[in-house]
């Protein structure tokens, strides 16, 4: 008799760890596919805030140049500038 309580109390215990290891298992692998959303959400969250700042700085780049008259010189112009004539403006800088 007490082998048989002894076997039902460990096949009893064998199935109770069994169906808690099974369990955890299934809520580790949710809580990780979870933190792996997040991650990627994250990850996109990022990029969209980095796009967003080269954007701002760019507009503030552009409305300082705006404001201060800076302005690039074209290829041609460097040339006119120093010295030389162009041949299709009349030799007009």
């Amino acid at each position: 008799m007490r082998s048989l309580v002894g076997f039902a109390v460990g096949f009893i215990a064998g199935w109770a760890a069994r169906s808690t290891v099974e369990s955890s298992r299934a809520a580790v692998v949710g809580v990780a596919s979870s933190a792996a959303d997040l991650l990627e959400r994250l990850k996109r969250a990022a990029a969209i805030e980095g796009d967003y700042l080269e954007d701002f700085v760019a507009e503030v780049r552009s409305r300082v140049q705006d404001s201060r008259g800076w302005r690039e010189s074209p290829a041609g112009a460097t040339s006119a500038s120093n010295g030389s004539t162009s041949a299709g403006n009349g030799g007009v800088p």
